[in-house]
């Protein structure tokens, strides 16, 4: 069964950030923020860039992609500026997992990585029905981990996952919240 793109929005807000589709003025953002930034990326499935050219490239297939899922860029909302990326896919009929979460360096520790979380719970919950919300992240990235335990989600498994653009083998850690927490 595919998402209902009807239910999806383009937009959804918080008190802080709002998720939205990319536009090409996101490319330097972007660019500064997340794709170059090697620390983020070893947690990541993106191999950091270093060029504006390359970013241009990036950034034409994240919009491509957020035409038919459900990928957004994350924007605070005092400013307009993109600070990272989010995403949910389906597993099956009630089930999603976030397909990517990420916060740029510069703004970790401010609470919008919570505010974010809690805006793809409600999206899964309350306007897609779902059961429960899978998040996964690899193992040794602390704070991601210890961002979905502070929000009651439980261990569910681990698996090994070789990263595509690099062949790094790691451990994926698995979490699940289910729709009655």
């Amino acid at each position: 069964m595919a998402i209902n793109m009807n239910k999806i929005l383009d937009f959804y807000e918080t008190e802080h950030i709002y998720l939205s589709k990319a536009c090409d003025d996101d490319c330097e953002a972007m660019f500064n923020n997340i794709w170059s930034d090697e620390e983020i990326s070893k947690y990541m499935n993106f191999k950091p860039i270093s060029n504006f050219e390359d970013a241009k490239e990036v950034l034409r297939q994240s919009i491509e992609y957020q035409k038919n899922n459900m990928g957004f860029f994350v924007y605070l909302k005092e400013n307009r500026e993109a600070i990272g990326f989010a995403g949910i896919k389906r597993l099956s009929d009630d089930i999603y997992a976030e397909s990517g979460l990420c916060i740029a360096r510069k703004y970790q520790g401010k609470g919008y990585g919570k505010e974010l979380l809690l805006l793809l719970q409600r999206i899964v919950f309350k306007e897609l029905q779902g059961t429960n919300f899978v998040y996964a992240c690899m193992r040794g990235n602390e704070k991601s981990k210890n961002l979905c335990l502070s929000l009651g989600y439980r261990y569910d498994r681990s698996e090994t996952v070789v990263r595509k653009w690099d062949n790094y083998v790691y451990i994926s850690d698995r979490y699940i919240l289910s729709s009655e927490h």
